[in-house]
C-alpha cells in the first residue's frame, strides 16, 4: 500500500531531499500559537509588561499575547500565584498575581469615576441595581422594613 503524501515533496536534481536548516546557526523556529512545546518560564520582566498593559485598560488575554505569552500560560501563572493551581505558588508569582489584580482594578476605578461624573444614571444603575433600574430610573416597589418582623399566616 502506498503512503499518503502530506504535500508536494521537494527533491534536488539528484533525487535527494534538502535538509531543513534554520535561518541562522542556533536559531529556533517560532512556536505557533497554541502549539505544543515547553511552556514559558515566568520572569519579573514579562510579568511587569503584562501588569502594565492591564493597568492601561488592556484585557488580560490581550496583555498576555502582547507580552509574548500564550493566554493559557498567563492564566496558569495567575492561578498559581493565587494558590488555585495544583502546584504551590512561588513568592514571585504571588506578588505578581497581587499586582495583576490591582492593575485590573485601576481602569475600572477610572471608568466608574467617569460614569459618576458624566452619566450618574448609569452609575446609579450599576451601583444599586435593586434600587435603580435600567438607565438609573428609580424603582418604586415597596421594600420590606428590615426592622419589622415578618407576619406569619396560619395555615388552612
Amino acid at each position: 500500500m502506498a503512503e499518503k503524501s502530506t504535500g508536494p515533496e521537494r527533491k534536488r536534481a539528484d533525487g535527494s531531499r534538502p535538509k531543513a536548516s534554520p535561518a541562522s546557526p542556533g536559531a529556533r523556529r517560532p512556536r505557533k500559537p497554541g502549539g505544543a512545546g515547553r511552556p514559558l518560564s515566568f520572569t519579573a520582566e514579562v510579568g511587569a509588561h503584562i501588569a502594565s498593559f492591564i493597568g492601561s485598560g488592556v484585557l488580560f488575554k490581550d496583555a498576555a499575547w502582547a507580552a509574548g505569552v500564550p493566554e493559557a500560560t498567563a492564566y496558569e501563572w495567575l492561578a498559581r500565584g493565587e494558590g488555585r493551581d495544583e502546584r504551590p505558588p512561588t513568592p514571585e508569582l504571588t506578588r505578581w498575581a497581587g499586582e495583576v489584580r490591582q492593575a485590573m482594578a485601576r481602569p475600572m476605578a477610572v471608568a466608574s469615576n467617569w460614569l459618576f461624573e458624566n452619566r450618574r444614571d448609569v452609575w446609579l444603575a450599576r451601583r444599586e441595581p435593586r434600587s435603580w433600574g435600567p438607565n438609573g430610573h428609580a424603582t418604586h416597589e415597596p421594600r420590606p422594613d428590615p426592622y419589622e418582623a415578618p407576619i406569619e399566616e396560619d395555615g388552612p
